[in-house]
């Protein structure tokens, strides 16, 4: 998405940051109020689904922790070693109350090589001097459980959530082989679990304590094409983040009064060509709509008009196409001609004419012409 302003705040220890679709951040709050302790936001691509989480991130620290810095609430930060070291009980609360955290957050990016041992625990290698020898560490979830266990201990729990886990990504790694027996711990907090692995000091149990929130995002295209949805949607909320106009809108109307209308047309445009296609799949052409976020110019490309166009057309032609392509490669959904030439340059999306064959200037000319703007 594009840069977004920042107000310097009077009380916190770092810039006030602008929640960019507050609607989001309340509906997962009024699902974790119903005891939904394990949700999905999910979208078209660029929706803004990642920024949204951290922005939920971000309204906790200032909620719960108001005088440390998000950075400083995140548990890799606080305990930079944890995949290497046992942490006792003792040493986690002593580092929660000398840092003054009252609520701890983390990420991971998941992708197919991502596993159980990276998530709850395994075994790593660790040298020795002559060898090597095999030892039982904890994953980011494993040991972020017992932390959040220590912040309800000392804070008691009172139903908010003191931890969250962003799993972003969350479709890409095989689910059921990440998690394991850990799906039994999700679902029954607070409740042991057997893991394969017997942890220095802690045995082999697993509990996942009720305060701790558990984030994923993915593409919703992903949820409706893969298994993941099927076999697991009993255990997850859904949260649909979905396409602004008035996201783009709000940028383009500070910039330059020539280009003002250009950024909003091109994304109900685009937008009009997915939903009157023809559905050929099972997903709802709605998902398939793209967001905003290909629409929005970074603060650095909005100084002035020649610059936002230059942007804006690389940005459809080079991003904006080829996610097109992959609808209909995919066999998503198909483009008449008579839709192919309701957008700007359209038949270089079907091949009529080679994208790279067109100039630079050739295209932007173009582009303006659509829109019928003189620079």
């Amino acid at each position: 998405m594009a840069d977004q302003q920042v107000q310097v705040s009077k009380v916190l220890p770092f810039p006030k940051r602008i929640i960019a679709d507050p609607d989001v951040c309340d509906k997962v709050d009024g699902l974790w109020s119903h005891d939904k302790k394990f949700l999905i936001l999910s979208g078209p691509p660029g929706v803004g689904k990642t920024r949204s989480a951290e922005d939920y991130i971000y309204k906790k620290v200032e909620q719960y922790s108001p005088s440390t810095a998000v950075e400083q609430a995140r548990v890799s930060s606080l305990f930079p070693d944890f995949r290497t070291k046992v942490y006792s009980s003792t040493e986690i609360s002593i580092k929660l109350a000398e840092s003054g955290v009252k609520f701890v957050w983390d990420l991971a990016v998941l992708h197919p090589q991502y596993s159980y041992e990276d998530l709850i625990r395994g075994y790593k290698v660790f040298s020795l001097e002559k060898s090597s020898t095999l030892k039982v560490r904890e994953g980011l979830l494993g040991f972020m459980a017992r932390v959040v266990e220590e912040l309800e201990k000392s804070l008691g729990n009172d139903e908010a959530p003191k931890g969250v886990l962003i799993l972003d990504e969350i479709n890409r790694a095989p689910i059921g082989q990440l998690f394991g027996e850990a799906i039994y711990a999700l679902d029954r907090r607070g409740a042991e679990t057997t893991t394969p692995y017997e942890l220095e000091g802690h045995g082999c149990t697993l509990s996942i304590p009720s305060s701790l929130m558990i984030l994923g995002t993915m593409n919703s295209i992903d949820r409706a094409t893969s298994g993941f949805d099927y076999a697991l949607r009993r255990r997850f909320a859904n949260v649909s983040v979905t396409p602004s106009l008035k996201a783009v809108e709000d940028v383009w109307s500070s910039l330059d009064p020539k280009i003002q209308s250009i950024g909003p047309k091109l994304f109900s445009i685009v937008k009009s060509l997915v939903v009157e296609s023809e559905q050929i799949g099972t997903i709802p052409k709605e998902e398939l709509v793209l967001g905003h976020a290909y629409f929005i110019p970074p603060s650095a490309k909005s100084k002035n008009a020649s610059a936002t166009i230059k942007w804006l057309v690389f940005s459809y032609l080079y991003q904006v196409f080829p996610t097109l392509l992959d609808y209909l490669e995919q066999g998503l959904l198909e483009f008449t001609r008579s839709d192919i030439h309701k957008i700007p340059m359209g038949e270089i999306l079907i091949g009529e004419v080679d994208l790279y064959q067109v100039d630079e200037t050739q295209m932007e000319d173009e582009f303006l012409r659509f829109f019928d703007v003189e620079l």
